[in-house]
């Protein structure tokens, strides 16, 4: 265990180990707890982070190694500090997800209305994922290049672009971003040069009144993760590679 460095934000795998960062400027203590997987209720390691050693700034970070972490290794932090209604509400007794994880477990027990109160929702708490930090070669796929003369935008949504009746899209494709593929050839039929994706990150499908569905994904819990339900399979560590094949 070392003190590790505060960028880049989130969970950083290289030869060393896996780097952890997180931005908690009023935070008093941090606890990172580390998951045998996504659906795991309770953590197999929980590690305080030193005031003194982990903290540059606004930054808590630190560095793993060993067996156990890695590639594929899931987290979640304890953020502990002052209560004060108004301003600062933190609770130590909930798991939080890192907003910049890069990939996200958990979604099969996820359960929205404990995430405030006292009881602990670690049992049905999203979990970060590390992921690889290998670049993609965007070269081998080069830009289109059109005039904004000749540019035609088609704003869409992937979920109901690629699903329904006399869909292009193979079934088992279907409301993913690599059923979109599958649609390229009908909107260059259209003269459509630019697609503009209505919200994909991973939202939380929870956050509906009613107990409906929330369609349409304005409600964000990381900026860096791509939506579970736009992924062909439930292996987070393939969700950034889909997103690059689309693009």
């Amino acid at each position: 265990m070392r003190c590790g460095r505060p960028w880049p934000l989130g969970a950083s795998a290289s030869e060393t180990g896996v780097n952890f960062s997180l931005v908690a400027p009023d935070a008093t203590r941090i606890e990172l707890l580390l998951f045998e997987h996504g659906d795991a209720a309770e953590p197999w390691a929980t590690l305080e982070l030193d005031l003194q050693q982990h903290r540059s700034g606004d930054h808590w970070h630190i560095e793993l190694e060993g067996e156990g972490v890695g590639i594929g290794s899931c987290y979640g932090y304890r953020v502990f500090g002052p209560l004060q209604p108004g301003a600062h509400g933190f609770n130590p007794s909930k798991l939080l997800l890192d907003p910049c994880a890069r990939a996200i477990s958990g979604w099969n027990d996820y359960e929205r209305s404990l995430a405030i109160g006292a009881i602990p929702n670690t049992s049905c708490a999203l979990k970060g994922v590390v992921t690889e930090r290998e670049r993609f070669d965007f070269a081998s796929a080069p830009r289109p290049r059109h005039s904004w003369q000749r540019t035609v935008i088609y704003e869409l949504h992937v979920g109901g672009f690629t699903r329904g009746h006399g869909s292009p899209v193979p079934d088992e494709r279907q409301g993913t971003l690599l059923g979109l593929i599958d649609t390229i050839p009908y909107l260059k039929d259209l003269g459509i040069t630019t697609i503009e994706l209505l919200p994909v990150m991973a939202f939380d499908p929870q956050d509906a009144p009613g107990g409906r569905h929330n369609h349409w994904g304005y409600s964000p819990v990381s900026w860096m993760a791509p939506h579970p339900d736009y992924l062909v399979g439930d292996d987070p560590l393939q969700a950034r590679e889909q997103v690059r094949q689309l693009v």
